[in-house]
């Protein structure tokens, strides 16, 4: 699934909502995920992390440098520290996976 993918879907899923059946623009619903998108980029790369309701947490690890062999020149190196997001699911995010299932 890609960001227009998910702009259809809330869309769609707007329109439906119950009693008050909202058409927003997919123009205007693009102008509200990019600057989001944006918000929690700029927070991970603070090294801040991201917690979202019965959803899940967005964290930052970083990796330590570490010693391997490189064949082509045939001595042990040092690989540089790196940086990668770590998501941690919500326990109800799972339950509701299940209940679904069943």
């Amino acid at each position: 699934m890609n960001k227009q993918d998910i702009i259809d879907k809330l869309s769609v899923k707007l329109s439906k909502k119950e009693g008050k059946g909202v058409n927003y623009p997919k123009c205007e619903l693009c102008g509200i995920i990019e600057p989001f998108l944006d918000i929690v980029l700029e927070a991970l790369d603070n090294g801040e992390d991201v917690q979202l309701s019965n959803f899940g947490k967005f964290a930052v690890k970083e990796n330590k440098t570490r010693n391997y062999y490189n064949m082509q020149k045939g001595k042990v190196e040092l690989s540089s520290a790196k940086r990668t997001i770590i998501f941690t699911p919500n326990k109800k995010l799972f339950a509701a996976q299940k209940e679904e299932e069943e």
